[in-house]
């Protein structure tokens, strides 16, 4: 790898200069003390832009780099990967808090090295904005904006806009609210959507009104439209301004039927969670090419499937979000040459017990490796997101967020291919359900993905359907 303009892998040290982590023999990373920590690295010493030589970095730190650039980083994610991001968005000029949380100032820092590298502007920190962060200098690719670019941090906080914003946050913040919540802090979301234009009633009851304008704030807020209030959502509410991030659907087509000008609706941009004539107007569009799905202005499971195998067939990014390269294959290519459905068998759609099962076996004794989601080693939140992937069901990456992100049901309700999750450790734990009482898990216990009996832990059963 070349490491050109990584200046502090991990974090700093003393007077300003780079101290680096080591690697465990599992390869969870831990801090080490000063006294005990590498030769440090002068940071004064390097010219700007300068490459870093291989040899500069013992072994060990040399895994641990590649640790964290091979994983995938999205919103709502926390730990060392993310610590580790933040200092290389910090050496950019970006000037966040070293929290280990995937917020929305830090998404705001990956966007603005995405904008400036000029690759896809996402959020998620994959391949392409990695290689910006580990191969070109600050100079080069800022992680902030020109027109935005923040004022500097001191140690002392900014005074919030009024004197309870903190203790609101403090106080509604750590609860998860979701379809049929009730109470004080389902007022208090209510009235927060409201003032960014959400118009529903603050009754304290989280029903369809709060969840529809619950969805718009996600999706005009770039992060997973599931209708939970959950931690990245709430940070949403209390870190972005309501021009910003609107409660309330943004007016980006015209309100015309798909039969009647549908070309106006060519060049906007949708996604999971969108809803409107727009929508309608695509699965029309898709059923031409062979979709056979319902044609309800929601966009669902069954339409973002259909998306992505229309752009798996074209050769594009699969990724679900309808934008102009995948507008250009719906206006300019024939439905015989890029058909809206799966052309081999490898891809189911939807949720499918029997083949979800199937799936999840086919991973038997893959060895565990924390973070990874590949058929060379995964853990336990990547064994479900590979196979509900594969099924055109978008998951959360991490355990916990797949928790919110499901709805919790009974276990007389539950069918194979469900999720089991585990409360321990802020559910810390899950695996796929296969009935029996019996899960298939990637557990570090066991150090592979194996079948097992469900054990006497608290636990929940989770689903998608």
């Amino acid at each position: 790898m070349n490491y050109r303009g990584i200046a502090a892998p991990v974090g700093r040290g003393v007077g300003g200069v780079a101290v680096l982590g080591a690697v465990t023999a599992t390869g969870s990373l831990v801090a080490i003390p000063e006294a005990e920590a590498l030769a440090p690295v002068e940071l004064s010493a390097l010219a700007p832009g300068a490459p870093i030589a291989p040899t500069e970095f013992s072994p060990e730190v040399q895994r641990e780099i590649d640790t964290y650039t091979a994983l995938v980083l999205r919103p709502g994610a926390r730990g060392d990967a993310i610590t580790y991001l933040q200092n290389r968005l910090n050496d950019r000029g970006a000037g966040l808090p070293v929290d280990g949380y995937y917020n929305v100032a830090t998404r705001k820092a990956v966007e603005a090295v995405q904008t400036n590298g000029g690759v896809t502007v996402d959020g998620a920190v994959g391949p392409s904005t990695w290689d910006l962060l580990v191969n070109t200098s600050a100079e080069e690719v800022p992680a902030v904006l020109p027109e935005a670019a923040p004022a500097p941090r001191t140690t002392e906080p900014a005074a919030a806009s009024t004197s309870s914003v903190g203790s609101d946050e403090a106080r509604y913040a750590p609860q998860v609210l979701r379809y049929g919540s009730r109470g004080e802090a389902v007022s208090f979301l209510q009235a927060r959507l409201n003032d960014r234009g959400a118009g529903i009633p603050v009754d304290g009851r989280f029903g369809p009104a709060t969840r529809s304008a619950v969805r718009t704030l996600q999706s005009n807020g770039g992060v997973g439209v599931d209708g939970v209030v959950g931690p990245v959502t709430w940070d949403i509410l209390f870190n972005t301004g309501a021009d910003e991030v609107p409660a309330k659907a943004k007016s980006s087509a015209p309100a015309t039927s798909p039969d009647s000008g549908g070309s106006s609706y060519v060049g906007t941009v949708l996604r999971y969670g969108d809803r409107g004539a727009a929508v309608t107007y695509l699965q029309a569009r898709l059923n031409d090419r062979g979709a056979d799905i319902p044609e309800d202005g929601r966009f669902g499971p069954a339409t973002r499937a259909s998306v992505r195998a229309l752009q798996s067939n074209a050769g594009i990014s699969r990724d679900g979000v309808v934008g102009p390269r995948t507008w250009d294959v719906l206006v300019n290519s024939s439905a015989e040459d890029v058909p809206a459905r799966s052309t081999g068998s490898t891809q189911a759609s939807g949720f499918n017990s029997k083949t979800m099962v199937a799936q999840a076996k086919s991973y038997l004794g893959t060895p565990y490796v924390w973070g990874g989601a590949s058929s060379s080693g995964m853990d336990c939140s990547g064994l479900v997101k590979l196979v509900y992937n594969a099924h055109g069901i978008e998951v959360p990456r991490v355990a916990r967020n797949q928790v919110y992100g499901g709805r919790i049901i009974p276990k007389s309700e539950a069918k194979p291919g469900d999720l089991v999750a585990f409360s321990s450790g802020n559910w810390g734990h899950i695996g796929i359900y296969i009935g029996n009482g019996q899960i298939i898990d990637a557990g570090n216990s066991k150090g592979r993905v194996v079948q097992r009996d469900i054990w006497n832990s608290p636990h929940v059963y989770v689903t998608y359907r």
